[in-house]
C-alpha cells in the first residue's frame, strides 16, 4: 500500500533527521532508517497497529522514541504525526 506524509510531517521527519545528525554523526541516517523499516511496516500491514484516537493508528519507530501516527484511505496510508513520545501527544490532532 502506498505511504504519503501530511505535508507538515515531511518537514518535521526532516527536522529530528537533522537534530540526531547532529547529536551524532551516522545517527541521523540511523533514525532515518528506522523510520522507513516502520513505514514497510505500515505498508505491508496497515491493520496492525492499534488505534489511538478515532481512526489513527500508531506504530512505533523502533530503537527511537517515536511513533508514526497514521489514517487509512481507500487506496493509500496518509502520515499525519512523526510524534516524538516524550512530548505533546495531542499536537497533530489539528491535522486530522
Amino acid at each position: 500500500m502506498r505511504v504519503n506524509f501530511h505535508p507538515a510531517e515531511r518537514a518535521e521527519f526532516r527536522e529530528a533527521g537533522h537534530y540526531y545528525e547532529g547529536e551524532q554523526p551516522r545517527l541521523g541516517r540511523r533514525f532515518t532508517d528506522a523510520v522507513e523499516t516502520a513505514l514497510q511496516r505500515i505498508a505491508q500491514n496497515p491493520l496492525l497497529f492499534r488505534v489511538v484516537f478515532e481512526d489513527v493508528r500508531k506504530c512505533r519507530v523502533l530503537r527511537f522514541p517515536y511513533g508514526l501516527l497514521y489514517q487509512l484511505r481507500t487506496d493509500y496510508v496518509r502520515v499525519v504525526g512523526v510524534m516524538h513520545l516524550h512530548r505533546d501527544p495531542d499536537y497533530w490532532k489539528s491535522r486530522v
